[in-house]
């Protein structure tokens, strides 16, 4: 990895006690401390190529028995997913579980604003607004662009007709979550604090 040696320096805000010290009083000790600055900023480079290399390492060393530990809890979190959705009678009332150790089940996501089309564009959908008497409100004045959140703050007063009219909609999807509980994750922490101890 390359590092840029080059540095500008504003003399207002790098200017202290110490560097007033180091201030040149000769010729000869301006050559000095420029060598002085070109050793250091030479070590600095060395030092932090060094260190990105041992960080790249650590990386290498971990990363397949990381991608092994994704790997089982992708699996094992989407059977968790499709057990709850085929009994979805276990939750009762509500949409989530806690239990001693976990807390599952599924949320709602915030509204966002989507296109009805995902072929359509941006652009094209602004342009269709600003043609609508109730759509230019929720464009902003430059370019123009939609606004988005002015369209979720008003999503209850417009109709899905509306939307549709511009090319939009408000979509609103649940979602699993599956959330160990934090006591156990302090637990699993300090296990492996002390197995690395070990």
């Amino acid at each position: 990895m390359l590092y840029n040696l080059n540095t500008t320096s504003h003399m207002n805000q790098n200017l202290n006690p110490d560097s007033v010290q180091l201030l040149p009083d000769s010729p000869d000790a301006f050559q000095s401390a420029v060598a002085d600055l070109v050793r250091l900023k030479l070590d600095l480079a060395s030092r932090q190529a060094h260190r990105d290399s041992e960080v790249a390492e650590v990386h290498r060393r971990h990363e397949p028995a990381l991608a092994e530990l994704a790997r089982r809890v992708r699996t094992r979190e989407a059977a968790l997913h499709l057990w709850c959705s085929r009994h979805r009678h276990a939750f009762g009332p509500r949409k989530s579980l806690e239990l001693p150790l976990a807390a599952l089940g599924f949320e709602t996501c915030p509204p966002r604003v989507e296109k009805l089309d995902p072929q359509d564009t941006w652009p094209a959908i602004a342009r269709r607004l600003e043609t609508l008497a109730w759509g230019r409100q929720y464009l902003t004045r430059e370019q123009p662009e939609i606004c988005k959140a002015r369209l979720l703050a008003d999503r209850r007063q417009l109709s899905p007709e509306q939307l549709a009219e511009a090319g939009l909609r408000i979509a609103q999807q649940e979602q699993f979550f599956f959330r160990p509980k934090s006591t156990v994750a302090e637990d699993a922490e300090r296990a492996g604090e002390q197995s690395h101890a070990a």
